[in-house]
């Protein structure tokens, strides 16, 4: 026995905001964490930089 699509997507919405619940609990990966890291240092060398180009005019 086959599900129509009609049948599919109330199971999709369901799917989709379960998976996004569980996202948001799920404790960062150390992967996460060192990416995040490198974001805010690069973040943090371009505010530098933008300060240190700022009093060169």
């Amino acid at each position: 026995m086959a599900l129509a699509d009609t049948d599919l997507q109330p199971m999709r919405r369901r799917f989709s905001a379960w998976l996004a619940e569980a996202e948001r609990q799920r404790r960062p990966s150390r992967f996460d964490l060192q990416l995040l890291e490198r974001l805010l240092r690069a973040e943090q060398g371009d505010k530098r930089f933008e300060q240190i180009d700022g009093l060169r005019k």
